[in-house]
C-alpha cells in the first residue's frame, strides 16, 4: 500500500464541534486536550500562528509557562469551532469573552493524551471572570468514563464520580489563588444552560471565520490583479 501524506489541520478550524454516534443516534461534542491530568505544562491551541499549533504558552519575560499549583488534578483543553468573542457580552456576564476558544475541563479519572480529540458529554459550566473578561470553562466527560451513560449532570458526577469533583474543586480553588486572584464564588450551572454557552461561542467561531475567509479572498484577489 501507497502511504498516504499527512494531511495538515488547525484542531481550532478543522476539527468538527460535533461528534455524531450513528449507533445510537446521539450528538456529543469533541473536545481537544491541551494539559492531560497530572501534567503541569501550560500548552494551549495558538490562535494567532498559521494552522494554530498546540504549543506551551510562555510569560512576558519569554520563559516557558507551567502551573503555579504544579501538577493538575484535571484534563484541561477547549472546544475546536468556538470562540469567546471580546467585542460581544459573553451570556450572563457584563464582560465580553477572552478572546479564544471556549475552554474545556474534562473530569474523568484518567488522564487524557495531548493533542488527542475525544468525544465528551456536556455537564454543566462555570463562568470565571479577570481583567474585566469572561470566561466560561465548560464540565465534561468523556464517553469512555466509567458509568459515563449514568452521568447526565453535575449530581451525578457527584453521586458516580466524587473524587473527580474533589480534585475539580481543588484545582479550581488553588488556580485562582495561584493566579492572585480570589477563590471562586460563582456556582457551577447546569448542562442546557452550558448547551447555551457553547450555541453562542459556535455563532460567534462561525462569524469570526468567514470574516477571515472574506478578508482572505480580498487579498488572493489584489494579488491577482496586482499580476
Amino acid at each position: 500500500d501507497v502511504a498516504k501524506e499527512p494531511i495538515r489541520i488547525s484542531p481550532w478550524h478543522d476539527i468538527s464541534l460535533y461528534s455524531f454516534d450513528a449507533a445510537t443516534s446521539s450528538l456529543w461534542y469533541n473536545f481537544v486536550c491541551e494539559v492531560p491530568k497530572h501534567t503541569s505544562a501550560k500548552m494551549e491551541v495558538c490562535t494567532t500562528l498559521r494552522w494554530n499549533p498546540l504549543q506551551q504558552a510562555r510569560g512576558t519575560n519569554g520563559r516557558l509557562k507551567h502551573y503555579k499549583t504544579g501538577k493538575i488534578a484535571v484534563n484541561y483543553g477547549m472546544f475546536p469551532m468556538t470562540w469567546e468573542d471580546p467585542t460581544k457580552r459573553a451570556f450572563r456576564s457584563d464582560f465580553g469573552g477572552d478572546n479564544d476558544p471556549l475552554d474545556v475541563i474534562e473530569l474523568g479519572t484518567k488522564p487524557c493524551e495531548r493533542g488527542e480529540v475525544y468525544a465528551v458529554k456536556v455537564v454543566g459550566a462555570l463562568l470565571l471572570g479577570h481583567a474585566d473578561q469572561a470566561d466560561w470553562k465548560i464540565l465534561a466527560l468523556r464517553l469512555t468514563q466509567r458509568d459515563a451513560d449514568k452521568v447526565h449532570t453535575l449530581d451525578d458526577m457527584q453521586r458516580y464520580a466524587p473524587d473527580s469533583m474533589t480534585a475539580f474543586k481543588a484545582y479550581l480553588d488553588g488556580y485562582r489563588v495561584a493566579t492572585g486572584n480570589d477563590p471562586n464564588k460563582n456556582k457551577p450551572v447546569d448542562a442546557q444552560t452550558a448547551f447555551n454557552v457553547i450555541s453562542e461561542a459556535h455563532k460567534h467561531w462561525q462569524y469570526l471565520h468567514a470574516s477571515r475567509h472574506r478578508q482572505a479572498q480580498r487579498v488572493n484577489h489584489q494579488r491577482r490583479r496586482q499580476h
